[in-house]
């Protein structure tokens, strides 16, 4: 199984700590979210990974290309395109997909092994797309402010009783889960990809799940409800993971 991890982007909602250190590079309990996501990779089999850079590129090259992990292989792949968006860095690592599935991450979520596991152990048996999804109960007189703003910025999916996912979007009123950046992918996610990059400026990889759903492609969900996964955002985001 091969792995895909973007992280060309810039962190936007951490500047300006981002100016001065690549998202990727920040680090939680010692080690860098890019780091952090290449081991778990690793500890769950995965020794194919592709790392895409963009934003301080020769900085992620110089923390990741002395892991010392037997038989990993480990290849960065530059998007000269990264400012166009995540859609764009994923569509870059198509060579070297080529014509296997393989597993989507962002670097800057951090996961349990046992969601990777999980995923895997899905790929066996599943021919379709397959999104991890942690599903939530909106209970406005429990929340607090910290839980609303996560659920507002995170990637919200919509799923029906098939476990099919009808739709993706940060602005979804009606959802039922919430994506946590973990994907099984197919190559024919490129086509997708192929269409948007002549159709938009930006892509994102929301927007290609989006139109391949359209396209009459199979998403289905993983359930991860009770693993951890946190999406990195913001300073309070790390103080949580250090105190977990």
């Amino acid at each position: 199984m091969k792995a895909v991890i973007l992280a060309a982007g810039r962190g936007s909602r951490l500047i300006p700590l981002t100016n001065i250190i690549p998202k990727p590079l920040l680090k939680v309990k010692g080690l860098s979210l890019i780091t952090n996501s290449i081991r778990t990779l690793y500890e769950v089999g995965v020794r194919e990974i592709a790392v895409i850079v963009g934003f301080q590129a020769d900085r992620i090259l110089q923390e990741t290309s002395n892991l010392n992990l037997p038989d990993l292989k480990l290849e960065h792949i530059f998007c000269k395109e990264w400012e166009r968006g995540n859609g764009i860095s994923l569509f870059y690592s198509k060579d070297f997909v080529g014509k296997d599935d393989f597993i989507l991450l962002m670097s800057d979520h951090i996961l349990d092994k046992e969601i990777l596991e999980k995923l895997l152990e899905i790929e066996k048996k599943e021919k379709d797309f397959v999104a991890c999804i942690a599903h939530v109960k909106i209970n406005p007189k429990t929340q607090n402010e910290y839980l609303k703003q996560v659920i507002e910025e995170s990637t919200k999916i919509l799923k029906n009783e098939k476990n099919e996912v009808l739709r993706f979007g940060k602005k979804l009123k009606d959802f039922n889960g919430i994506d946590i950046g973990a994907f099984l992918c197919k190559p024919k996610v490129f086509d997708a990809l192929e269409e948007l990059r002549k159709e938009k400026k930006e892509v994102t990889v929301t927007d290609c799940m989006n139109r391949l759903i359209e396209k009459g492609n199979r998403i289905i969900g993983c359930n991860v409800t009770g693993h951890f996964w946190k999406d990195v955002d913001t300073l309070e985001d790390i103080n949580i993971i250090e105190h977990v």
